[in-house]
């Protein structure tokens, strides 16, 4: 795969609470032992002593890249993240599970048939869905390239609150499992095929059903699992965004209609280590 991508609900916030960094923080050897320390502690992270002597090069690294980063005038700032010790190589590796690259003709082509909004000429200014109900609360894929399974979910609750009036967690996990025609479970995947395995299926079930164990296992059918809260009746394209992020109108009307999945580049150097979601061209720069 050439770049990495990441599958993101766009308007969900993705919050990443990072530790805050200062000058001081960096000024020696031992200054970063210690922040090293407080890093871990705010995360929760556990490292054995042997994973403690190799990742502590690769977190004096990131701690020096943030701090140089964020005295620049950029539009966005950096912060020491859960990923303050992970390596490039190893986010893009573990978490980039989408194969966008592989695909050519991705359904936003304008010229698809039965693309989505594709005259619109009035768009709402904003919308939350946050607040109007239509969004869980954060998930976390783990250690399992399975973002692709996340944004499609996502999307399908949305709409379902939205025409229901119920916000049902559905679960990622069965599409990991079980949508294995094209789509790779931990070794990523694509949005669209997860949509169309959805709508062939005959719906898909619940997180409580189905929960998430961030790994790919054997499909597991029978019983509440072929209970589908949830039926799919098809799907539509949105045009992408251009080089400068703004959004199309026909974009535009789409978020206002539900929650849309959207893909984000993971394999700059700022894309591991936000505070949250960076929304301007210049964080591929």
């Amino acid at each position: 795969m050439g770049r990495g991508f990441l599958f993101a609900a766009f308007l969900v916030a993705v919050a990443f609470s990072g530790l805050p960094l200062v000058g001081d923080d960096i000024a020696s050897e031992e200054k970063l032992l210690d922040l090293y320390e407080r890093w871990q502690s705010h995360h929760g992270v556990s490292r054995s002593v042997d994973e403690k002597r190799i990742r502590f090069d690769v977190f004096k690294e990131n701690a020096n890249y943030v701090f140089a980063s964020n005295k620049k005038a950029k539009p966005y700032k950096l912060s020491l993240n859960k990923f303050g010790d992970t390596a490039r190589e190893e986010f893009k590796r573990t978490y980039a599970g989408t194969r966008i690259r592989r695909r050519s003709t991705l359904r936003g082509s304008a010229n698809l048939i039965g693309y989505l909004y594709k005259n619109v000429t009035n768009v709402t200014p904003t919308v939350d869905w946050r607040q109007k109900g239509a969004v869980t609360t954060i998930k976390d894929q783990g250690k399992c390239g399975s973002c692709w399974a996340f944004s499609t979910v996502v999307s399908v609750v949305g709409i379902n609150q939205i025409r229901s009036n119920e916000l049902i967690s559905l679960s990622e996990q069965q599409l990991v499992d079980c949508d294995t025609n094209t789509n790779k479970g931990c070794d990523g995947g694509m949005m669209d095929d997860a949509f169309d395995f959805i709508e062939r299926n005959g719906g898909i079930t619940t997180e409580e059903n189905y929960p998430c164990v961030a790994r790919q296992e054997l499909c597991k059918i029978g019983g509440e699992l072929m209970d589908f809260i949830v039926v799919l009746h098809g799907s539509k394209a949105v045009k992408a965004f251009s080089s400068n992020m703004h959004i199309s109108l026909g974009a535009g009307l789409s978020f206002a209609a539900g929650p849309v999945g959207r893909v984000f580049e993971a394999d700059l150097r700022a894309g591991d280590k936000g505070s949250g979601m960076c929304y301007t061209y210049s964080c591929s720069k």
